[in-house]
């Protein structure tokens, strides 16, 4: 925890990998702010938007991280990076994998389905319906 809160934010990283992760992950935080809609403006359901929150700290994370992205997620074995990506704060193995995926391949399912109007996947497999705080998804508002 420490590493991602001893770090100056909004700066970029030396390592462009890490850069790139950083503004998708800043992005699906905007998409899912934008399908639930602003939980602190919404006077009927104040909530925090757990979602948004949590690709905000893993973005955070990333650009915290010491060690080499383009090392030991880009070139390096795909089971490792995974273990290692799941020691940063805030990342369990859901995150890990979409980091990955953002890192290798410059989109993950998420992505791919907040940006083309559906709803992604939870952490369980299932297309979410709901956000965590029950309420109701709408991707049309992208």
């Amino acid at each position: 925890m420490e590493l991602a809160l001893g770090c100056t934010y909004p700066l970029g990283h030396s390592e462009d990998v890490k850069n790139r992760v950083v503004e998708k992950l800043r992005h699906l935080e905007k998409l899912e702010i934008a399908i639930q809609g602003d939980d602190y403006a919404d006077k009927e359901h104040q909530d925090t938007n757990h979602e948004a929150l949590q690709y905000a700290r893993a973005a955070a994370a990333v650009l915290g991280c010491v060690w080499s992205f383009e090392e030991h997620v880009v070139c390096g074995r795909k089971e490792l990076a995974l273990e290692r990506l799941t020691k940063l704060p805030h990342v369990g193995p859901f995150r890990a994998q979409q980091i990955h995926e953002l890192a290798c391949t410059g989109t993950c399912e998420a992505f791919k389905a907040l940006s083309g109007d559906s709803l992604p996947l939870a952490s369980n497999g299932s297309r979410r319906k709901v956000s965590e705080g029950d309420k109701a998804l709408q991707p049309s508002a992208l």
